[in-house]
């Protein structure tokens, strides 16, 4: 329904509809549909096999993928589909057994699940995910992460950072100073950084 709502409770599951109370999608895709732009996903990671994203992950072009160096020089070895904060390595994939390893993968189909019979489509479904995973195994996510992630994808080739997640309520700002730095880092790269504000409250 958030692509275009025709006011069926069938398409939010039983829940009543509005007639066009939507995000205006299909109209947008008359004039783009994403192609050509990276987005990054910071977040819990991203299964880069799901048959909605696949199409649509990003590749590093610089790197041979596997052959256990760092081929552009970026500092980061074999991150040909991205990089792992919370683990140090290569696999941007959820952590098998970790909480919240949907959410990153969520969040991904709703920028860029691809418009393929499959699933769902996403809001640019021809635009490239960056998958950035910055949580550990245990599920923490550390601004230190997030921080790392952010550069990486200005450094990187992403035209939009995506940060659907959030602090802990009341932390003081100066905690997050290295995550300030690297968004005005981001941002003087020309890079957009888009942030949530929470599900609710």
């Amino acid at each position: 329904w958030m692509i275009q709502n025709t006011g069926s409770g069938a398409q939010a599951g039983g829940w009543p509809g509005v007639v066009d109370a939507d995000a205006d999608v299909d109209a947008a895709w008359n004039v783009t549909t994403g192609a050509g732009i990276v987005v990054a996903v910071v977040d819990s990671g991203v299964d880069t096999n799901h048959p909605d994203l696949a199409p649509n992950i990003w590749t590093n072009t610089g790197e041979i993928c596997s052959n256990g160096a760092d081929d552009d020089g970026n500092g980061f070895v074999d991150d040909c589909r991205g990089w792992d904060f919370g683990s140090t390595d290569a696999d941007p994939n959820p952590d098998a057994g970790a909480p919240m390893t949907f959410h990153g993968t969520h969040v991904a189909g709703l920028v860029a699940a691809a418009r393929n019979g499959v699933g769902v489509a996403g809001m640019a479904p021809d635009a490239s995910i960056m998958a950035l995973k910055v949580s550990n195994t245990s599920g923490q996510i550390s601004s230190a992460w997030v921080a790392g992630a952010i550069q990486y994808a200005a450094d990187n080739g992403a035209d939009v950072i995506n940060l659907s997640l959030g602090s802990q309520p009341g932390a003081p700002r100066a905690h997050h100073a290295h995550v300030e730095a690297a968004i005005s880092y981001a941002a003087a790269r020309g890079v957009l950084v888009v942030a949530a504000m929470g599900n609710s409250g």
